[in-house]
């Protein structure tokens, strides 16, 4: 099953894949992150809210390897 993996992520990466799972990755690393900090917070962005806990302070630049390389996130605060 490895091999098979192995063999389906080497032809991603000679068809330009490999920049695509990235990416696809990324986004829904960041998507994960932002859902997180709304529920932790109890508001989204920019929402007036009476049970709000807290208030988001911008973003970090975080880098994450992976075995599909390096990823670039943007932590919120």
């Amino acid at each position: 099953m490895a091999n098979d993996s192995m063999a389906f992520m080497e032809r991603l990466k000679q068809q330009g894949g490999g920049d695509f799972l990235r990416s696809l990755v990324e986004s829904v690393l960041a998507d994960l992150m932002e859902c997180e900090v709304t529920n932790q917070i109890g508001a989204d962005r920019h929402e007036r809210n009476g049970d709000r806990q807290a208030y988001r302070n911008g973003y970090r630049d975080r880098i994450l390897h992976s075995r599909l390389g390096t990823l670039e996130l943007q932590v919120p605060k």
